[in-house]
């Protein structure tokens, strides 16, 4: 059956989920009926839909003028009793959980024909699945009804494949595509978009970092088109709350024990987008108008032309030399032999390509650290091991001339031990650069209680010559990005290890989360020994009980996958371990 005629089910009132899912379906010329409970509700449920009908028409969506009149004509409300009698595709919306169950049951009844549709974002199928009607039931995640290019379509082991059709083929008239999925509380993307925002709340909430320093790390830094906590405020602080609730109480995860600050903006009336202000201010008409974050290009101006000195040789150190070199500053690079000395020189000339021997008039390699006496700046981009960065500072702290500022550039560690081993804390900053270093635009900078406002402003001001928007925070694990980040990552391998098609997190993780590249690409390029060594730590010192390194994070770093650095990736030890499953 065609879902040319779509039922959309809303007891209690049409809520923002639903309105987005009629209009997105009334757009793509579908004929839409909202069923409600009565007259009141038929027209709060017209007002609902009129003003998502203005939200696409102002430019928040995409949905060209001519088509609104054909849209409107396209949605009817009415009360159950008026219902048609056959539709293609009969879904609940309902803001309530609890009234899934009993609404499906209702439409299965009405509409014996019909494709059953839960779009509950936490509930499972069988959760809410109406007696006698399990083979022709799904389940539908909408997270962002009116962008999303992708829908989770969950099915239990009783729908039937033609059910699963009907459904890919629903999914395909809103424009998006399907993604099936396996039916688990949370689905893919839900679980991990708002386990990945309710970190990032607790974080805002601990009052660490601003909701703009937050949205806008994790958007430079991971090349998000929007960061968590706009993410949570599309959904509805409300909505959020509720599903995170739910998902803690399915899983017992304290990763989704909801964030304190999402009640307290919601008490304070905050719910999102709808409401015009959340973690964000959301103007009613127009783009949002913000300020210039501090720390953005342009604001600093660097004195004089500081020679800087980069110490090892490894992808993030040839990155970092790159991005100096680019921005006209010289650059004495430190290495362990004279042949990584020459391997690094070889591996700029190839980036610099045409421009090589104008850029490398600015670079030498020298073998050990006595040149760095004749830095200004000094950052060091060498292993991730405590004890090797500890002597490389203490050495630092002898060497470099008086006035010179020491930076680090690790990911994880603590810039106050550094700084205590160089014996000069005030002139010790944490530049913490993102893969690639010399395209990303983010750069962490990281004072401790010690760093002089000498050190502060210079830091700041290299980040602004490098065309870097600098993101200034304390000393804390993982920082912004990687605290939110790695444990990410972590729960990815954690649902893998469960029986999760990679493939499909992939997917999601792109079209409904917005990631540029899957979460396996993503642990190739950052490292899966960095990966685990970070969620380690955060295991270890996270006040908000963070999980312990995945399973198979472990097993990825034992077999020697360590992504790019080593190219071993990711995929290809999945992919071993698939082909020695045996077949169920």
């Amino acid at each position: 059956m065609s879902p040319s005629a779509v039922v959309l089910a809303a007891p209690g009132g049409l809520g923002a989920i639903g309105a987005e899912l009629a209009v997105r379906a009334a757009a793509a010329q579908l004929a839409v009926t909202v069923v409600t409970d009565d007259r009141t509700t038929v027209d709060a449920a017209y007002d609902r839909l009129e003003q998502t009908l203005l939200q696409w028409a102002g430019g928040r969506r995409l949905l060209a003028p001519e088509r609104l009149l054909d849209t409107r004509s396209a949605l009817t409300v009415v009360t159950f009793d008026e219902a048609p009698g056959e539709a293609g595709v009969a879904a609940e919306v309902c803001e309530r959980p609890h009234e899934r169950a009993r609404t499906l049951a209702r439409l299965a009844a009405a509409h014996p024909g019909a494709l059953l549709v839960s779009t509950g974002l936490v509930e499972t199928v069988r959760g809410v699945c109406p007696p006698g009607a399990a083979d022709r039931t799904v389940g539908l995640r909408p997270l962002f009804p009116d962008r999303a290019r992708a829908f989770e379509i969950a099915t239990t082991p009783d729908t039937v494949p033609e059910a699963v059709r009907r459904a890919e083929a629903f999914v395909k008239a809103l424009g998006a595509q399907p993604v099936v999925a396996d039916d688990r509380p949370g689905g893919i993307a839900p679980a991990l978009v708002l386990g990945l925002a309710n970190r990032a709340a607790r974080m805002v909430g601990s009052r660490y970092a601003s909701a703009d320093t937050v949205d806008t790390a994790l958007g430079l830094g991971c090349g998000l088109a929007a960061g968590p906590l706009r993410m949570l405020d599309e959904i509805g602080l409300d909505a959020a709350g509720d599903a995170l609730d739910a998902l803690h109480r399915a899983t017992g995860n304290p990763v989704f024990d909801p964030a304190p600050e999402l009640g307290r903006l919601v008490a304070d009336g905050r719910y999102g987008t709808r409401s015009g202000q959340g973690f964000h201010r959301h103007p009613a008409t127009g783009p949002e108008k913000t300020g210039t974050p501090a720390g953005a290009p342009g604001e600093h101006g660097l004195t004089g032309t500081p020679t800087v000195g980069v110490i090892g040789t490894g992808t993030m150190a040839r990155g970092i030399a790159e991005a100096f070199l680019r921005a006209g500053l010289p650059v004495v690079q430190s290495a362990r032999t004279p042949q990584r000395a020459a391997e690094t020189r070889e591996a700029l000339a190839d980036r610099f390509g045409d421009a090589a021997d104008t850029l490398l008039a600015g670079w030498s390699g020298t073998v050990g650290l006595k040149t760095a006496a004749r830095c200004d700046l000094v950052v060091e981009a060498v292993v991730e091991d405590p004890d090797v960065k500890r002597d490389l500072f203490a050495a630092l702290g002898r060497l470099a001339p008086a006035h010179a500022v020491l930076a680090t550039s690790t990911s994880s560690l603590s810039v106050a031990e550094l700084a205590a081993a160089a014996g000069r804390a005030a002139d010790v900053v944490g530049l913490h650069f993102f893969n690639p270093a010399h395209t990303n635009p983010l750069v962490e900078v990281v004072t401790t209680a010690a760093t002089s406002p000498r050190a502060e402003r210079l830091a700041l001001d290299v980040c602004a010559h490098l065309g870097k928007r600098a993101v200034h925070c304390a000393d804390r694990t993982g920082f912004v990005v990687n605290a939110l980040l790695f444990p990410y990552l972590n729960d990815v391998l954690r649902a893998v290890g469960e029986g999760v098609d990679p493939a499909r997190i992939n997917k999601v993780a792109k079209t409904i989360a917005g990631f540029p590249v899957g979460p396996t690409r993503l642990l190739d390029i950052v490292g899966t020994d960095v990966a685990l060594e970070i969620q380690r730590r955060l295991h270890e010192e996270s006040p908000h009980g963070e999980p312990r390194p995945a399973q198979l994070l472990r097993d990825l770093v034992a077999s020697g996958h360590l992504g790019a650095k080593n190219r071993r990736p990711v995929q290809h030890f999945l992919d071993a371990r698939l082909a020695l499953t045996p077949a169920a």
